[in-house]
């Protein structure tokens, strides 16, 4: 019986982490990314796997059909983040910053993304030149 009270406990639990999340990436989706929602979630979870070839890949085709959109060009700028930091690279680091920097400016960009983006690129500024 126990074991069953725990089982549920942590479903229970992981379906709040998911429900949390989801309402994160809400604020940070304006209506036409969500139109691409699923896909962007997708790029997301290759990022969060550590699979960064593949997660610049999607972004990349994303941004290929949805040249506009906010949220893939904050998802490559945090893949390119990512292997910034894999490879000690003040190249990668200069294309995040980059692109962290183009988020804002996105036409119809969310408030939350917007302050995410800067405060990120603020951050890896003050990283440049240490890497390399």
């Amino acid at each position: 019986m126990h074991g069953s009270i725990l089982f549920v406990t942590g479903k229970v639990k992981k379906v709040k982490e998911s429900m949390a999340k989801s309402k994160k990436k809400d604020l940070i989706t304006n209506s036409e990314d969500k139109k691409i929602r699923k896909k962007l979630d997708e790029a997301d979870k290759l990022v969060d796997e550590g699979d960064y070839d593949a997660a610049l890949k999607k972004y990349d085709s994303l941004l290929d059909i949805f040249p506009d959109s906010p949220r893939a060009l904050f998802g490559r700028a945090q893949a390119e983040d990512k292997v910034a930091e894999k490879w000690k690279s003040n190249e990668w680091l200069q294309a995040c910053i980059d692109s962290y920097g183009k988020v804002p400016t996105q036409r119809n960009c969310p408030k939350e993304l917007k302050k995410q983006a800067l405060l990120r690129q603020a951050n890896r500024l003050s990283f440049y030149e240490v890497y390399d």
